[in-house]
């Protein structure tokens, strides 16, 4: 058959980017093209010289908050978990730290062994003890290792629960529980690991590829990798019925030159040369998750049995779209809680090691650290459409899966499966870096009373210090300057309680006096 030759060509120009609320931030489909930062290593002690944070100014943008874990410790606001920089775990990928040897990587990290998330800190004790044995393996080899008995492991957990999965599944009423138990059997069969026939899906072949070009480093490789997963995609948004009648290829590469459709064209003959290209440079990089990708994508596509490995994230995903219009809520809340109980790579040393049994080196070090990676966390959701949830007062540092757990819930209830200690343990980041010169007093604020709002927590700011009040309230001109602070008071933005405080500082630390004119916000 002879296929349709396809050049990659830069689709980005045409690319929006969708924010997802509360949890995605621009850094989770960019991760590794942060702007280029000199690194600086002294001692167990990161140091950066950045393009962002100087004395001089005041942060004031959403990628400039988040970059400050770069340069300082900053605690999760929930978990209270040290929080990674995006760029910080950039410049590891990029100066080769997760493609390289254990020992290296070992030695890299271990002074950061406390920002680990329960799963990672175990996968990282392996790899310190197997760097001892065997310093010069690379991540993907040392996790080769465990990957049989892991899978043992990890089935024996996940049978049983799906035994009770079906189970529940004998609730429902005919026609919805066959489409269940159809979906069922497909992946019980994944599970098991027993070859069956799959449609191929467009969808997820792009997004392995499109997850796998994240992490080269070489644009050579990187642009038409990612452009061809894009491509892929788009297969899957256009109907397809008539070639002949449209310019689709055309359109969908941007090119302007006819070409001839005279030739034998469809659907699928273009997908399999998408996945010719794809593998080609797989195979230049030398990545096994690609080319394993690649030609399972192909088996598929000819119609061949594949062995596609069990997803939880999939099995659950398949399951609730056929529920979905199911109106029987006591039915679903039991299903959906069997489901919640079978492991995931999150929580679970074996499933993890099962989910990365083909990635690279360089994903498996992103993948450790990534549960790790702070995130901006909206105190008042983004979704409240509040003129204010898109400034500084309204950010806070979060790791991922807390973000992503709290979405738009109440703070409230939410904070209540942590320490009681959380937000004040962050919140005390907040005020060193205040009294460094990096956040004004009038941002700090403003955040101490959104977390109030938002959560009903006091934050004490008694360590505030004598510097930043002096310079905010210069003696020459401290009652302009106060009266600037009532009038965010008095429009809710920062708490009347906090003003009075203000001035019983001044007067006591710096002998400064000023009044309260014109206030007129209720304070708690």
């Amino acid at each position: 058959m002879k296929i349709l030759q396809i050049l990659p060509y830069n689709l980005n120009s045409n690319i929006k980017r969708v924010s997802l609320n509360n949890y995605s931030d621009k850094f989770q489909n960019n991760r590794f093209q942060q702007p280029n930062d000199t690194f600086e290593k002294k001692g167990n002690t990161p140091s950066f010289t950045s393009h962002i944070l100087t004395t001089s100014s005041l942060i004031k943008t959403k990628k400039e908050f988040r970059e400050l874990a770069r340069n300082r410790v900053i605690h999760c606001f929930y978990c209270q978990k040290p929080v990674f920089s995006p760029d910080f775990v950039e410049e590891l990928n990029k100066r080769g730290i997760f493609d390289g040897t254990i020992a290296d990587f070992v030695k890299e990290l271990a002074p950061y062994k406390s920002h680990l998330k329960p799963t990672s800190f175990d996968i990282f004790k392996y790899i310190e003890e197997t760097a001892q044995r065997a310093p010069q393996t690379h991540l993907a080899e040392a996790l080769q290792i465990l990957n049989e008995k892991a899978l043992q492991e990890l089935t024996e957990k996940q049978l049983p629960i799906f035994k009770q999965i079906e189970k529940e599944f004998q609730q429902l009423p005919n026609g919805i529980r066959e489409k269940v138990m159809d979906i069922f059997k497909i992946h019980k069969n994944r599970l098991k690991r027993i070859p069956q026939h799959e449609e191929f899906s467009a969808k997820d072949f792009s997004y392995k590829i499109k997850k796998a070009s994240e992490t080269v480093t070489q644009n050579i490789h990187k642009e038409p990798l990612s452009n061809y997963a894009k491509v892929m995609l788009a297969t899957t948004q256009t109907k397809y019925s008539n070639f002949y009648d449209n310019s689709l290829i055309n359109r969908t590469f941007q090119r302007n030159e006819k070409f001839d459709y005279s030739m034998p064209v469809n659907l699928k003959s273009i997908q399999l040369y998408l996945v010719e290209q794809i593998k080609k440079i797989g195979t230049k990089l030398g990545r096994n998750d690609i080319l394993v990708a690649c030609k399972t994508a192909e088996d598929m596509l000819m119609g061949k049995n594949v062995q596609l490995k069990f997803s939880n994230k999939a099995f659950c995903h398949d399951i609730e779209k056929v529920l979905n219009g199911y109106k029987n809520s006591k039915v679903k809340k039991k299903i959906f809680k069997a489901l919640s109980k079978l492991p995931n790579s999150a929580s679970n040393v074996n499933s993890f090691i099962a989910k990365h049994e083909y990635s690279s080196s360089a994903t498996i070090g992103y993948e450790l650290l990534k549960p790790s990676i702070t995130t901006i966390e909206h105190m008042n959701p983004e979704s409240t459409h509040g003129p204010y949830v898109n400034r500084l007062g309204n950010y806070a540092h979060a790791c991922g899966p807390c973000n992503h757990a709290r979405a738009d819930s109440d703070m409230a209830k939410y904070l209540e499966k942590f320490p009681q200690t959380s937000p004040q343990v962050y919140f005390n980041d907040m005020i060193g870096i205040v009294n460094d010169g990096f956040i004004s007093l009038e941002d700090l604020l403003q955040m101490k009373e959104t977390i109030y709002v938002q959560s009903g927590r006091q934050m004490n700011i008694s360590t505030i210090s004598t510097k930043i009040l002096r310079e905010n309230f210069p003696e020459e001109s401290a009652q302009e300057k106060f009266e600037h602070f009532i009038d965010l008071a008095n429009n809710y933005l920062i708490s009347g309680k906090d003003i009075f405080w203000i001035q019983q500082e001044l007067r006591k630390r710096c002998g400064i006096v000023v009044k309260p004119n014109n206030l007129k916000a209720i304070f708690y």
